[in-house]
């Protein structure tokens, strides 16, 4: 599952999205190229940010730097508690920079809204991985590939029984995993 996130700019003043407000102080940015991810590397069409001390999945962010007007966010769920919280961290700052307009999945919502429902998109992302973890018995498989930032994870029947009873251990592993 995933999200996707569009900005556009409402603001009489025609001003590109600065990188550095983008990223705040804790996120970084990277790319894949022939399927490795590059650390401080944009492609054409933007990046991906992160959390150096916090590996999840990484968020799309479909942007170049003399850009006006849009600026594209994808996430993908389930993801680490602290990757959301860089992500509601990042639109806080986004959103009021460009006075921009918020469309989630193509829907207009209101910013301050979506803001302050941080605490369900974090409880969501949580049922989102109880969801997907808990679908692997249905379908009688014992392992499950899971996209991360910087390779493909396998999750097994142990970590998923895990996840589900505590999902900061899903942080960790997300973590841990990319790091060895």
């Amino acid at each position: 599952m995933g999200m996707l996130i569009t900005l556009q700019r409402r603001s009489a003043e025609k001003r590109a999205m600065p990188l550095e407000v983008i990223l705040g102080d804790t996120l970084r940015y990277g790319s894949y190229e022939e399927d490795a991810f590059h650390p401080g590397k944009m492609d054409e069409k933007g990046f991906v940010a992160y959390l150096p001390e916090a590996l999840g999945r990484g968020f799309r962010v479909i942007w170049t730097p003399k850009e006006t007007e849009v600026l594209q966010i994808r996430i993908l769920t389930p993801t680490s508690e602290a990757e959301l919280n860089a992500l509601y961290d990042a639109l806080a700052r986004m959103l009021p920079f460009w006075e921009a307009r918020l469309l989630i999945g193509g829907e207009e919502t209101d910013g301050s809204a979506f803001l302050a429902g941080r605490a369900a998109a974090l409880q969501g992302n949580r049922q989102s991985l109880r969801s997907l973890l808990g679908a692997m018995p249905a379908f009688a498989v014992e392992q499950m590939e899971l996209n991360a930032l910087t390779k493909t994870l396998i999750l097994g029947q142990a970590e998923a029984e895990r996840f589900c009873r505590e999902s900061a251990a899903f942080d960790r592993w997300l973590h841990t995993q990319q790091t060895v």
